[in-house]
């Protein structure tokens, strides 16, 4: 109630509106002496507000556009990871040119159907041949040539087989084997030298180390087999296949197949009836299906001589023993115990 001086009347103020419950929460204040919540202060400096000044609110840095980071450089392996330098042969393959790993040139031999094979020699080895692969050959065949002829590399001498000794690279590839004279097997036979049921079996004994190393001859022809007059016969041209590997290349099936071949060839040639028999049934086993292994055919070719002369009054055996064969070639062992 407010009395007006001079009039009689008095006039009510009028109560303060109401304030929800709510409101009346959020309402802030502040400390004694304070502004009232949300008070905007005048800036020191800046115009009043309510003025036609205009106020520019600015980011405290310009703004700069985004720039992404450059890519980053294309990765170079080290070193030790780097793949070697290709190989760069001589000029020419002539006498007296020196290849990688010591091989001195001396004379070529002749043209081979890779390309062409040249005498060499070496500190180590000795008298060596070396077969250079022609340019179309080295471009088709090269890194194929190259992985088998390391793989024989790392299998241990053995006199049934003519190793490599020694490979070159790109671009134009080359095998060093050892040079060791000898007759092929058609050279030895028209010779009139008797076919040695121990020829055989240095030959499947040969081929089955070959495959308990993970490689295939794949060209195991009467040409590349050599029988000393002295000495165990061996397989020559190992890993000159030549086809490279795949749905047609070399496959220990086809060397078996191949082997049996040869065994048959043998068995024509030999007067030892007894012999030409065994031959006989072991190269139908190899030209059957499922095929042995080289080391079963191997094994029974040891057993087969050891055979007694006999057992040509028996004849009939060699059927039983044929079939017997038909069922694995280790029951040919099994037979000559009983016998």
């Amino acid at each position: 109630m407010v009395s007006i001086p001079g009039q009689e009347e008095t006039v009510e103020t009028p109560p303060p509106p109401p304030v929800h419950p709510a409101a009346a929460e959020t309402q802030l204040e502040g400390p004694p002496g304070t502004p009232p919540f949300r008070t905007v202060l005048p800036t020191p400096g800046a115009p009043p507000l309510g003025s036609a000044a205009t106020v520019v609110l600015q980011d405290p840095q310009p703004h700069v556009p985004f720039t992404p980071p450059p890519p980053p450089a294309s990765f170079a392996p080290p070193a030790s990871l780097a793949p070697p330098a290709s190989f760069a042969p001589p000029a020419s393959f002539a006498p007296g040119a020196t290849l990688e790993g010591g091989f001195e040139l001396t004379a070529s031999l002749g043209p081979d159907p890779l390309g062409e094979w040249w005498s060499a020699t070496h500190a180590r080895w000795g008298p060596c041949r070396v077969l250079a692969l022609s340019q179309s050959q080295a471009a088709a065949r090269g890194p194929h040539l190259v992985i088998a002829v390391r793989l024989a590399m790392g299998i241990p001498p053995d006199p049934r087989l003519e190793l490599p000794i020694g490979a070159g690279g790109q671009p134009r590839p080359w095998v060093a084997t050892q040079r060791l004279e000898s007759p092929s097997l058609p050279q030895a036979l028209d010779a009139g030298r008797s076919p040695s049921l121990r020829w055989a079996r240095d030959l499947a004994g040969g081929l089955a180390i070959l495959h308990s190393y993970g490689v295939t001859h794949g060209d195991l022809s009467p040409e590349n087999a050599r029988v000393p007059t002295q000495g165990a016969a061996r397989w020559t041209r190992v890993a000159l296949a030549p086809k490279p590997g795949g749905g047609d290349g070399p496959s220990p099936e086809g060397d078996v197949y191949a082997l049996g071949g040869i065994l048959s060839a043998l068995a024509g040639e030999t007067e030892d009836e007894v012999f030409a028999k065994g031959l006989q049934a072991l190269a139908q086993r190899c030209e059957s299906e499922p095929c042995p292994t080289a080391a079963e055919i191997s094994v029974a070719l040891a057993a087969l001589e050891e055979l007694p002369a006999a057992s040509a009054e028996h004849p009939w055996l060699w059927a039983l023993s044929g079939a017997l064969l038909g069922v694995g070639v280790g029951a040919l062992g099994m037979w000559l115990a009983l016998s």
